[in-house]
């Protein structure tokens, strides 16, 4: 399955599918989506990761949460789920893929923007 490239602004208007798993995000089911940001905390198994529009919460593995440090700009595959939580519903990031893209400079931050933009314009 292939993950839809999103700002973590989307991710938080995400809806829970009626199936229960992953979300329905700007009309699409997905389970899985793609996100690119600035770590700005790194803290037990979670990275919080600033992309400019949101900010989130990752839950991520050990091997690679050790690998991310404050201040990266990295690229993320997450599995993405909704639930509810004291009448809230709650989204949920679980890493499963990562690449630190902090030797690439403002390019890959720049270049991200244009390519979630152009994506998401030319998905029927």
């Amino acid at each position: 399955m292939s993950a839809l490239k999103v700002f973590l602004s989307q991710v938080d208007e995400a809806e829970a599918t009626p199936a229960g798993t992953g979300v329905v995000l700007n009309g699409q089911s997905t389970e899985r989506v793609w996100i690119q940001g600035i770590v700005v905390e790194s803290q037990d198994l979670t990275l919080v990761v600033d992309d400019g529009t949101s900010i989130a919460h990752v839950f991520a593995p050990e091997a690679m949460a050790d690998t991310l440090r404050p201040g990266a700009y990295v690229s993320l595959i997450c599995l993405v789920s909704a639930m509810w939580e004291a009448d809230q519903e709650i989204v949920a990031l679980r890493l499963v893929s990562c690449c630190d893209l902090s030797d690439q400079g403002l390019t890959a931050e720049m270049s991200w923007y244009l390519e979630v933009v152009q994506r998401q314009t030319s998905e029927p």
